[in-house]
């Protein structure tokens, strides 16, 4: 999913990523 994220031009952290990665996978 933060990959997904980062494709879609978001900057986040690494905890930041894992919180969007466990709410929306």
């Amino acid at each position: 999913a933060w990959a997904e994220a980062r494709v879609r031009g978001r900057v986040m952290r690494l905890d930041e990523a894992v919180e969007y990665a466990l709410g929306e996978g």
